[in-house]
């Protein structure tokens, strides 16, 4: 009862004011706009005190004391959403009545109006809502001057807008900014640091955008308190083995130290895979995917092992990207070629910073543009799956004629319909039926990979499948048993030495070619015998 009686009384001392001497001193007029403001709710304003604002301003000619008049209107209109004063407030020239009558209209065009108004009075906020709609160089300068009266959302993505187009400084100044509050920001600058070889500075970012909640930063800590960065000479030590007793003839291999030191691996897995980074974002990718395909429920029949990721300094493998035409990424092995010692691996994925992901026999080629998806599609390949897309008129002549696929069938002119496949097909196919009488996506249907070399394809599925587009989830479960069929059944061969082998005769290093085809088929066989 007395704080109404008291806001009444504040509102009463406020209309007597400004009725009985408009031309009363600035500052008696600003204290008690102010307390009405404070005090007053809107069942007492009604429209009243507005008006007598509004009065005064129509009567002041003191710059300030207009401009605090207008503050002032727009205030009370914003507060106690008065429609009309807000109108009155905005053709006065208060940006931020402008801003608020923007965001009442729906109509897109006239809110931009508004917002433009606003903005060339130098509304930060009605500048940023502009800018994130804005062409690239009107962004930038409305970002500017939205951050540099101190708007927080401006602060930030001007920081990310700077580090995106690679003008580093200048995302480090903004970045600095907003790394304490943002986790976003903290990383980023993180990220700069870490190019700046500043470690300590870096390793504190990770920290505290960690601590703002960035689950990014969370895997980069992981990975910097995982692993540690290796030379490639020291890697290849490691990684790779002499073939026994220091003999170095091509054609005589005595293999037994490699195979007593191998056989524990192959004793329990069917296909190991080296994985090697060159930075500390490529170690953190291909940490996060193997993680995430142990976790996998799809592929869960797999017999796959993956060895410790690998970090190697940055200038370890010359990696480049082809043609226009062909622009996979593709690494040079000479090193690794020309010296006569055995990798401990049947496969090998290299994560680059750049380049069109692909498998090239033994070797998978991964960038950081690459998704989980693309990496499980990828390592389908090591098993010889073929896409199911419409192959390039050349790719579809050495797939389709060869017809070795796991996952097709081939009706055409060269190849025929390959009775054994079709029927473990079908054999598989009426089990999964009978588990699930209910999935539609169980069977046979034709494949586009063949079309461009006027061949059928089938595959085993009605559905499309991760094989047509890498970001299609559904993998059937027919494909996961042919999968572990096939790795199942190759488990004594290296693929990788068959990259060696073609790494020296582009090298013209005959020699070590035959060194490594004959490396090849006497591990095969030793193996086999076990």
């Amino acid at each position: 009862m007395i704080r109404a009686l008291i806001k009444w009384c504040c509102v009463f001392v406020f209309l007597t004011f400004l009725s009985s001497d408009l031309n009363r001193s600035y500052s008696y007029a600003s204290n008690v706009i102010s307390t009405a403001l404070n005090t007053a709710d809107k069942s007492s304003i009604n429209n009243r005190v507005p008006l007598q604002v509004f009065l005064t301003l129509q009567a002041t000619t003191q710059p300030n004391e207009r401009s605090f008049l207008v503050t002032s209107l727009s205030e009370i209109a914003i507060k106690y959403d008065l429609n009309y004063w807000l109108e009155v407030s905005g053709t006065l020239g208060s940006a931020d009545a402008l801003f608020a009558k923007a965001l009442q209209i729906s109509n897109q065009r006239d809110r931009l109006v508004l917002l433009n108004k606003a903005a060339n009075l130098g509304h930060a906020q009605s500048q940023f809502e502009i800018a994130l709609n804005s062409p690239s160089q009107t962004k930038t300068r409305l970002f500017n001057e939205s951050a540099k009266q101190g708007y927080l959302p401006a602060v930030i993505a001007l920081g990310k807008l700077y580090y995106e187009s690679g003008d580093l400084a200048l995302a480090q100044k903004w970045l600095s900014q907003s790394a304490s509050i943002d986790g976003l920001s903290a990383f980023k600058l993180a990220k700069l640091h870490w190019q700046q070889h500043e470690p300590e500075q870096a390793l504190s970012l990770f920290e505290q955008s960690a601590l703002l909640g960035y689950t990014k930063a969370k895997e980069y800590l992981t990975a910097l308190n995982t692993f540690t960065q290796m030379e490639f000479v020291e890697w290849h030590q490691s990684a790779f083995i002499e073939p026994g007793n220091g003999q170095n003839s091509f054609n005589e291999l005595p293999l037994t130290s490699l195979i007593s030191r191998t056989r524990d691996q192959y004793a329990k897995c069917d296909q190991t895979i080296e994985v090697v980074a060159t930075s500390l974002e490529s170690l953190v990718q291909a940490n996060l995917f193997i993680n995430k395909f142990k976790q996998d429920e799809r592929l869960k029949g797999l017999n796959i092992c993956f060895n410790k990721p690998v970090w190697l300094s940055s200038d370890s493998f010359v990696c480049e990207s082809g043609t226009k035409d062909n622009d996979r990424l593709v690494c040079d092995l000479t090193y690794l070629s020309s010296a006569k010692r055995v990798p401990m691996f049947s496969n090998l994925i290299i994560f680059e910073q750049e380049g069109k992901a692909n498998v090239n026999n033994g070797i998978m080629y991964i960038d950081m543009a690459d998704q989980y998806s693309v990496f499980v599609h990828e390592l389908a390949h090591f098993a010889g799956f073929v896409d199911e897309y419409a192959l390039p008129k050349h790719l579809a002549h050495y797939h389709c004629e060869r017809a070795k696929a796991p996952n097709l069938i081939l009706l055409g002119e060269i190849s025929y319909s390959p009775m054994l496949q079709a029927k473990n097909w079908q054999e598989k196919l009426s089990e999964l039926k009978m588990l699930d009488p209910s999935d539609e996506r169980i069977g046979f249907s034709q494949s586009s990979t063949c079309i461009k070399a006027k061949m059928r394809a089938f595959k085993p599925s009605k559905a499309m499948t991760f094989m047509e587009f890498h970001d299609v989830e559904y993998i059937p479960r027919i494909y996961v048993e042919l999968w572990q069929e096939v790795i199942e059944k190759q488990r004594n061969n290296k693929p990788i030495l068959t990259n060696l082998a073609i790494s020296a005769y582009e090298n013209e290093n005959a020699e070590m070619a035959l060194y490594w085809e004959n490396v090849q088929s006497q591990l095969a066989a030793m193996l086999a015998k076990r």
